[in-house]
């Protein structure tokens, strides 16, 4: 077995546990720092552009739906711009947001690899770009092209620690560091994480969908944010946030 062979069959392992872990779960993927840098993005989207040869992205409006839960994975879709939420609707008609996608990821290249049907949907949080191409045509190249297939390799890695790793910070960080950490991503997502002093972010998510991401209800989640503009921390304005303090909480400091 060579080396693409390889890389695919632990690549399509990977995809696999991906899959297990979202539909056993019934709780959103606390919120994380991306795992790149938005300069990191950009290289990271160049990569995939020079590797499939990649024409113009597509736009999308904010809330414009990218692909449905439950529909078949025929097409690969690459954010270069903007910010996606993955949303799940499970049995009992409960809907959570599971996560957010960044720039430079794929926006669920397990289900397209395993040629299995969506487990969630995926929805503009803002205006974005996203590259389409053919799942068959890039499932049968990763075997012709290994840095492709590392490229997707190192992205369901990634998504697989995120869920595995991830979903044990609940039972550890409080609800603040949870929601300290959302501000994080968001601030990572514009690049202005390492900024000092005031800086303002956007603030595209509805406030139960930033509960759901936290792992709070939304009454608790409004108590946070007041908290946190007590504490001097920041601010809501409209669809943004002023960060006034880079620092962040420690856990329970915001009694």
């Amino acid at each position: 077995m060579g080396l693409s062979e390889r890389v695919v069959s632990t690549t399509k392992l990977l995809a696999v546990r991906i899959q297990t872990e979202i539909r056993l779960t019934t709780n959103p993927l606390p919120a994380r720092v991306p795992p790149w840098t938005s300069k990191e993005s950009e290289a990271n989207v160049n990569r995939w552009r020079r590797i499939l040869a990649l024409g113009q992205a597509q736009p999308y409006d904010a809330g414009a739906i990218i692909f449905r839960q439950d529909s078949r994975p025929n097409e690969l879709f690459l954010l270069e711009k903007g910010l996606v939420k993955l949303a799940r609707v499970f049995p009992n008609g409960d809907e959570v947001i599971l996560c957010l996608r960044y720039p430079g990821q794929l926006v669920d290249g397990a289900s397209s690899l395993l040629g299995v049907p969506h487990s969630f949907s995926a929805i503009a949080a803002v205006e974005c770009e996203v590259h389409r191409f053919n799942a068959a045509r890039f499932s049968n190249d990763l075997h012709r092209n290994p840095e492709a297939a590392e490229l997707l390799l190192r992205q369901l890695a990634e998504d697989s620690h995120q869920w595995a790793d991830e979903l044990s910070v609940r039972k550890v960080d409080s609800a603040e560091l949870r929601l300290w950490r959302l501000v994080d991503q968001l601030a990572s997502f514009v690049g202005v994480a390492e900024t000092e002093g005031p800086v303002r972010i956007p603030w595209p998510l509805r406030s139960y969908e930033v509960a759901e991401l936290v792992g709070v209800s939304r009454q608790y989640f409004s108590k946070l944010m007041r908290r946190f503009e007590a504490g001097g921390l920041l601010r809501q304005e409209d669809d943004s946030l002023v960060v006034l303090q880079r620092r962040g909480p420690h856990s329970g400091s915001l009694r």
